[in-house]
C-alpha cells in the first residue's frame, strides 16, 4: 500500500507524462518517470489505477523508442552528411587541379600563337616599309632576273696593297719578264 504522499507523487507522475506533455520532457527525465512507475506500479491496490501506470509506463517506453530512433537517424544523417562533406573536399581539390591545368594550357596555347604569329606579323608589316629618305624601287619577284648595271660583276681591287688574282696580273698589267706584242710601224 502507497502512503498519502506517494500517491501524490504518483498522481503528479501521472499528469506530467499525459501524451501532450512527452515531447516537452528530457530523455533523463521520460527515464525518471518511467523507473518511479515501474516501482509504484505493484503497489498499487485500485486495478483502475494499475491499468492507467501502465499505459503510462508504455507510453514513455514508445516515446523512449521513438526518441531513440530520431537519434540514430540523425548520427546516421550526421555521418552521412560528413562523409558527403568530405566526399565534396575531394572532388572541390581535384577539380581546382583540374582548373589549374585547364588554365595552363589555355595560357601555354595562347603563349605558343603569340610566339608564332608575332614574326609572321612584323615581317608582314615591317619588312615592306622602308625608310622615307630611301628612293623608292620597283620591288622584284625572287623568279626574275637581276638587271645588269654598266658595272663589271667581277669585284675590283681600289688599293694597291691589294694582291691581284693571276688572271688579273696576266691581263691588266704587263710585267717586265713578258714581252709586250710589237705594235711599232717598223716590223
Amino acid at each position: 500500500m502507497l502512503t498519502a504522499e506517494q500517491l501524490r507523487a504518483f498522481h503528479r507522475a501521472i499528469s506530467e507524462t499525459e501524451r501532450d506533455n512527452l515531447e516537452g520532457l528530457s530523455i533523463q527525465a521520460l527515464r525518471r518517470y518511467r523507473k518511479f512507475l515501474l516501482e509504484v506500479e505493484p503497489w498499487l491496490s485500485d486495478l483502475p489505477l494499475q491499468t492507467r501506470c501502465r499505459d503510462h509506463i508504455q507510453q514513455i517506453d514508445r516515446e523512449l523508442e521513438s526518441r531513440r530512433r530520431e537519434e540514430k537517424a540523425d548520427h546516421r544523417h550526421e555521418r552521412t552528411e560528413e562523409k558527403a562533406d568530405q566526399r565534396h573536399k575531394a572532388s572541390y581539390k581535384i577539380e581546382k587541379w583540374i582548373l589549374g591545368f585547364a588554365i595552363a594550357g589555355v595560357v601555354i596555347g595562347i603563349l605558343t600563337l603569340v610566339a608564332e604569329y608575332v614574326p609572321l606579323i612584323r615581317d608582314i608589316f615591317f619588312s615592306k616599309v622602308q625608310p622615307a629618305s630611301a628612293p623608292q624601287s620597283t620591288p622584284s619577284s625572287p623568279y626574275q632576273k637581276p638587271t645588269s648595271t654598266a658595272e663589271s660583276p667581277g669585284p675590283e681591287a681600289s688599293s694597291n696593297t691589294a694582291k691581284p688574282s693571276p688572271e688579273q696580273t696576266a691581263t691588266a698589267q704587263p710585267s717586265a719578264t713578258t714581252t709586250a706584242p710589237n705594235t711599232s710601224p717598223t716590223n
